[in-house]
């Protein structure tokens, strides 16, 4: 009992189970779209039904981004589909065109806008992993050179930069 405590593993993603990331989005997928099927339910209508190829739209650069191999034409193609990642929040110009509540199609609206920016992100830090190469760790620990030390201007006060 007085021995050394045995070491736990650190936890490995199961290679049937997606990963956290992708998780993330499909429940913010899952829960935008519920939100739209009560919209539906509400009204009676397919009022703004155009959300859910907006969000189609913001997911294909996610899509994209998944495969390990595709070279310079899936980057072209990533880097056409990116801007539709975080098109969703200029829905909100839609708002009061509906008969559901405001206060429900502001929520509504801002559930597919947090899907599509959680799908944008998510397929840019995967997009940076593979440009970066596999070898490359993020800003905490990372084995890149950070930015140059601040150097003191002439006047001797010592130069800021974001």
């Amino acid at each position: 009992m007085n021995g050394p405590l045995p070491r736990v593993p650190a936890r490995v993603e199961s290679p049937l189970r997606p990963p956290r990331d992708l998780r993330a989005v499909a429940l913010a997928c899952a829960f935008a779209g519920a939100l739209l099927a009560a919209r539906f339910a509400w009204t009676g209508g397919l009022g703004f039904a155009f959300l859910l190829w907006n969000l189609a739209l913001a997911l294909a650069p996610l899509a994209l981004a998944l495969p390990a191999r595709g070279g310079a034409p899936r980057f072209v193609a990533w880097l056409l589909f990116f801007p539709n990642a975080p098109y969703l929040v200029t829905d909100f110009v839609h708002l009061g065109a509906g008969d559901a509540p405001l206060w429900f199609d502001v929520g509504l609206l801002a559930a597919f806008a947090w899907a599509g920016l959680l799908a944008g992100c998510v397929s840019l830090e995967r997009m940076r992993g593979r440009v970066e190469g596999p070898g490359a760790r993020g800003p905490a620990g990372s084995s890149r050179p950070g930015p140059p030390a601040s150097r003191a201007s002439a006047s001797g006060s010592a130069a800021s930069c974001a």
